[in-house]
């Protein structure tokens, strides 16, 4: 699985530029990261002060030392990688000197495989320490369903989901600029399927940290209560009028997903989806179903800098408990509303076609970017899908209403927003 370097996934950046030889650096395009040469073994004092050009700043594991006032100023750095946990940051050598990183990000972490000096700077000056790598892992499922046209289940068939899954979902996650997912798709499953989807695409999350990003997507058929529909269950021979062949519950979705580590980002494309976090048409909801209100609650760490607090769950399903959710039409493309409506926010349309099959692709507008940073937050997403789902059906006869968990930092005592960028 693709390990990228990450805390809270607010200071992930862009790929970073290498330099061959001390002598010869040059700063980096703004956004960049500044990889400094594995023979550097020391940053003379004031060397980089002042400079806003890049955001992040990678040491190898040859520097020993940092001098003061090296990177003080550098306002837009957010992110200093140490390959050498022991590295010396030198304090001020007068009064009128900063110290070597006075004056970055607020939001500044150190990162470095375990404690030593580094970590021992950081708290002394109120920097925010990790030493975690995080795993970004995908299951996605689309289910389309056979034709049993001639039985009671004719009708059943749906258009766009195994698209939304396979053909629109999966490559936007797979082209991120700076988190891709190692995603595991598959298309219309079984019951038994399902399950092992989950079990097979989060595998290697056994030996998971808390700080891995495990996203479950999932669009089809949905029934009251939140269950979700496969393949099977239009075919299965049921052992009474109340059994749940077929589907999968909200309470064994939470047990499948709870095995999972880490931070989970659950999005569910289907009728009634709304009900796994007991999402109504009510203004205010307060309270979750009793099957999910121990996963899908705030029960991380504390924040603290080499321990970073962060709710276990974020969800965005279709529509609340109590609606349908709808496919739609463009030329001879399907997709599901909420889909596409996560797509643009993100920055993606579905513009690409290879051998007849659509593609989503890059677009130049991240539209649910709504402070212009670049960068998107859950919190930007929750706001901007709903209102785009509604802005669709507007022109229909239908209604559908986006919900979210979390939906605002009043729900979550430790409520930390996730960052994608696009």
């Amino acid at each position: 699985m693709k390990k990228i370097l990450a805390i809270l996934l607010i200071a992930i950046l862009t790929m970073g530029v290498s330099f061959a030889e001390a002598e010869s650096l040059k700063i980096p395009e703004a956004g960049k990261t500044l990889m400094l040469p594995s023979s550097l073994t020391s940053i003379k004092a004031e060397a980089f002060q002042g400079n806003t050009t890049f955001e992040a700043v990678t040491f190898g594991e040859n520097v020993e030392q940092i001098g003061a006032a090296a990177f003080s100023g550098c306002s837009n750095l957010r992110l200093v990688t140490f390959g050498n946990p022991d590295t010396v940051i030198a304090e001020t050598e007068d009064a009128s000197q900063e110290a070597a990183f006075q004056g970055c990000s607020d939001s500044l972490v150190f990162i470095a495989d375990r404690e030593g000096n580094v970590s021992s700077y950081a708290q002394s000056h109120e920097i925010l320490f990790g030493t975690q790598i995080s795993t970004y892992r995908a299951v996605l499922i689309g289910n389309n369903y056979e034709d049993l046209a001639g039985t009671v289940y004719a009708g059943n068939v749906l258009n766009g989901c195994i698209e939304d899954a396979c053909y629109y979902m999966t490559p936007m996650l797979n082209l991120l600029k700076v988190n891709p997912f190692e995603t595991y798709t598959v298309p219309d499953v079984t019951e038994k399927e399902f399950r092992e989807a989950i079990s097979t695409g989060f595998a290697d999350s056994s030996t998971g940290t808390p700080y891995d990003v495990s996203l479950f997507y999932y669009s089809g058929h949905g029934a009251e209560g939140g269950k979700l529909l496969c393949t099977n269950y239009f075919t299965a021979e049921r052992s009474s009028a109340i059994s749940n062949d077929g589907m999968i519950t909200a309470s064994e979705l939470k047990t499948l997903l709870d095995k999972v580590p880490g931070q989970k980002i659950v999005i569910v494309d289907a009728c009634y989806s709304g009900a796994l976090i007991n999402r109504g048409e009510e203004a205010d909801v307060d309270s979750f179903t009793e099957d999910f209100l121990s996963a899908f609650s705030e029960d991380g760490l504390e924040s603290r800098a080499g321990e970073l607090g962060k709710s276990d769950y974020f969800v965005i399903t279709a529509c609340s408990k109590d609606e349908k959710s709808y496919n739609m039409k463009s030329g001879d493309r399907w997709y599901g509303a909420m889909t596409y409506g996560l797509m643009q926010g993100m920055g993606f349309d579905r513009l690409g076609e290879d051998n007849g099959m659509y593609f989503c692709t890059r677009t130049n507008e991240i539209c649910a970017d709504s402070d212009g940073d670049g960068k998107l937050t859950f919190a930007e997403l929750a706001a901007y899908i709903p209102k785009k789902v509604k802005d669709m059906m507007r022109n229909s006869d239908y209604t559908q209403s986006v919900k979210v968990w979390p939906a605002s930092t009043s729900e979550s005592a430790t409520f930390t927003d996730v960052v994608f960028i696009p």
